[in-house]
């Protein structure tokens, strides 16, 4: 079971990480040339000349309510990028959308660049609560001051990001990524399509974690315990050797648990929100089980003088284990 459990949590990773979809072709708005679509972001552009030079016209959709922005990086990382993003609670300005640099992965690396900078042309953002749907639209000069210019021949490095609801700044809990684009010829090509997070690949982590606690917590936890209680249903120790690999397996899909929700869990939020830090006590004090189990007296000798630390210990991490399944 314990294999078992290992080989279900790689296959999990692997398709966490391979699961987003994405898509190159004509674009179904007449507005713009191309679409690239990612699960539920779109991607709408075109390369359009203006009075002040060469720019591309940009319009993104993304299948949610969320603040939303997308930009360019050398290297496909957020850091060292720059990105136009859209605040639909708050009034449409020179500054909303607006360009902001990107210097940490931390809300305060994301900072407004100055008003000189703020060139953006017919920059909007809007929202369709029928529909659940958020667009931004604006013009980009290919070529600006201080900025990275985005190449019409040859491959552009693009980043985006939604936020888990309007409010912002907040984590991107919606999703983010990048991609790269050839913008010459007829047809872009998307090269080395790369998807960090998704408001899908989140549900389905979740989803996981909630199943897998459930199975850990509320049926091979308990079936462990209720095994040493029943012990005279059992001949010789077979009631141990089921104890124990009940309560090993529950052991290794807590762990797996604890990794999903560190993977989607956002940092700063680690210590911080209540369900993450039952998660911590959780797992060390499971941890601790694991290590008293190793160290228990032997289950034959009943007058092992260590044997009433162990029912003491056993029976704490079993009043600890109720409590939590009935907070959970």
């Amino acid at each position: 079971l314990a294999k078992f459990s290992l080989i279900f949590f790689l296959l999990l990773v692997a398709s966490y990480h391979s699961c987003a979809a994405l898509n190159n072709s004509t674009s179904d708005d007449p507005n713009y040339t191309y679409m690239l679509q990612i699960n539920k972001f779109k991607f709408y552009y075109s390369l359009v000349a203006t009075d002040d030079g060469d720019a591309i016209s940009v319009m993104a959709v993304y299948q949610d309510l969320a603040w939303l922005g997308v930009g360019t990086s050398p290297d496909g990382e957020m850091i060292g990028g720059v990105a136009v993003i859209g605040q639909p609670d708050a009034p449409v300005s020179s500054t909303n959308p607006g360009k902001y640099t990107m210097s940490d992965e931390s809300v305060q690396g994301v900072v407004l660049m100055d008003t000189s900078a703020q060139t953006l042309k017919y920059g909007n953002i809007t929202q369709d609560t029928i529909t659940k749907t958020t667009t931004m639209s604006f013009i980009q000069m290919l070529d600006e001051t201080g900025e990275q210019s985005i190449k019409p021949s040859g491959k552009n490095f693009f980043i985006y990001a939604m936020g888990g609801g309007n409010s912002f700044p907040t984590y991107h809990s919606g999703g983010r990524g990048s991609f790269q684009l050839d913008l010459s010829g007829l047809s872009p090509t998307v090269i080395n399509p790369s998807q960090e997070s998704s408001s899908d690949n989140e549900a389905t982590i979740w989803a996981a974690h909630g199943i897998i606690a459930i199975i850990a917590w509320a049926f091979l936890m308990p079936f462990g315990v209720a095994s040493t209680f029943l012990r005279s249903l059992f001949s010789s120790d077979k009631w141990f050797k089921a104890h124990l690999w009940f309560n090993a397996t529950a052991y290794v899909l807590t762990v797996v648990t604890f990794i999903l929700a560190v993977v989607e869990t956002p940092r700063e939020e680690m210590f911080s929100d209540p369900h993450f830090v039952v998660g911590w006590v959780m797992v060390g004090t499971a941890s601790l089980q694991v290590i008293f189990g190793v160290f228990r007296p032997n289950v034959i000798l009943m007058d092992d003088p260590l044997r009433p630390v162990d029912v003491v210990a056993n029976t704490i991490q079993s009043m600890k284990s109720g409590s939590i399944r009935a907070f959970w």
